[in-house]
């Protein structure tokens, strides 16, 4: 049944590496499994998980044996053994302090995996938006192409001077080097998404429409990862004040003695001898006290305070940094939303419209080949522009979705 299972995990991993990945969500599942940040925390938590059960009530136990006069030339015998036992309350503190890390852990993985997430989708759009461009640029090359054979001919047939073809070729070579940076920067996009995931697979990014959909604006989240995180510290920090309470509690200390006097005593008035066999025994029941380091202890409170200060100006500093941060992003995408609505309304519509008329002059002869590609590359500029501004907007939103949603 093992193998069976082995084997068929073998085969949905080669069909995953088999295939384009092309869907967010699963690309985002996959990060999740496969990332090797993540697989820290996951250790890092079953550790702390152990190191919450190793905590003990018992110190070692002591035992001792003692082999020599006790109160005669015999040699006498005497035994021990003592336990120190940690005081409940304090047990249960030490406790609770790793049990505070270990949320606080589980904390940051959370955090860390929206972290992920707003990496990924800032990857995954701009990816996208490179392969905008260059499908806007392979378009222009096709022209520049058509260009480079029109001035070749003109040059044979004497129509034109040489300087249109360096003029042609300068264009083709200005464009296959565009190509190449375009081409450049989509690999590193996916390169950057191949780390995150810590697999080296096929990525293809799409998405069903141009622009994300903005969420509901408003403030910080109270349940904000980040926010969790400072708040898990905060408590941490309480925790460890407890804890440092407790210790200046007194621990148990209890033992057992048993011990041979060999020789006569006198008991009642009556002289019994006694051989080596051990046979005195004794209990005893005490208190270990903090009574000289209190100073050290002192020290150690004050320390702990001081933390939860820290702390406290710490969840204060998050909420105000995210909640700026938020504003400014707000801007930043009314901005961008307002130079994204220009070239729809505009822009776009003007530059349809150029190119159109372009079109028929060249077909007409009214305008050289030149003016022609000219007007069609003014109008590609501005359709590259145009989704530029979509990537500004998309990267905009994917920021306010990070900030707003817990």
């Amino acid at each position: 049944m093992r193998k069976l299972t082995l084997f068929i995990c073998s085969v949905l991993q080669f069909q995953i590496h088999a295939q384009n990945l092309n869907n967010f969500d699963e690309l985002y599942r996959l990060a999740l499994k496969s990332n090797s940040e993540i697989q820290q925390f996951v250790l890092q938590n079953e550790s702390l998980e152990y190191r919450r059960k190793s905590v003990s009530l018992f110190d070692p136990t002591e035992v001792s044996a003692i082999i020599g006069q006790n109160n005669s030339h015999f040699r006498d015998a005497n035994y021990q053994i003592s336990q120190s036992i940690s005081n409940p309350y304090k047990y249960n503190q030490k406790g609770n302090v790793l049990k505070q890390k270990l949320f606080l852990n589980d904390m940051e993985k959370i955090q860390f995996e929206r972290k992920l997430k707003l990496k990924l989708s800032q990857h995954w759009y701009k990816a996208i938006y490179w392969k905008h461009i260059e499908k806007l640029t392979l378009k222009e090359d096709s022209l520049i192409v058509e260009f480079v054979k029109i001035a070749n001919a003109k040059v044979k047939f004497g129509e034109a001077k040489t300087i249109e073809k360096s003029i042609a070729e300068l264009e083709a070579s200005m464009i296959q080097q565009d190509l190449m940076e375009i081409d450049g920067k989509y690999r590193d996009e996916i390169l950057a998404l191949k780390l995150l995931l810590n697999q080296n697979i096929d990525i293809l990014p799409t998405a069903s429409s141009l622009i994300l959909e903005l969420p509901a604006v408003g403030s910080i989240s109270d349940k904000h990862s980040n926010l969790n995180v400072a708040n898990a510290l905060l408590n941490l920090s309480k925790q460890e004040l407890k804890y440092s309470r407790s210790s200046l509690l007194p621990d148990i200390r209890v033992g057992y003695n048993l011990q041979s006097i060999v020789g006569p005593q006198e008991i009642g008035g009556v002289v019994k001898y006694y051989d080596r066999q051990p046979r005195f025994q004794s209990l005893h029941l005490g208190l270990s006290l903090p009574l000289f380091n209190w100073r050290s202890n002192s020290n150690m409170l004050r320390s702990n305070k001081v933390e939860i200060a820290v702390q406290m100006l710490g969840v204060e500093r998050e909420k105000f940094a995210l909640q700026q941060q938020l504003d400014n992003e707000i801007k930043h995408y009314q901005i961008q939303k307002q130079i994204y609505q220009n070239y729809i309304s505009g822009s776009l519509v003007a530059a349809e419209e150029m190119t159109r008329k372009a079109k028929f002059a060249y077909q007409d002869g009214e305008i050289p080949y030149i003016e022609y590609l000219q007007s069609i590359q003014s109008s590609l500029e501005l359709q590259k522009k145009y989704f530029q501004s979509i990537d500004e907007l998309n990267q905009s939103i994917l920021l306010i979705q990070y900030y707003t949603q817990p």
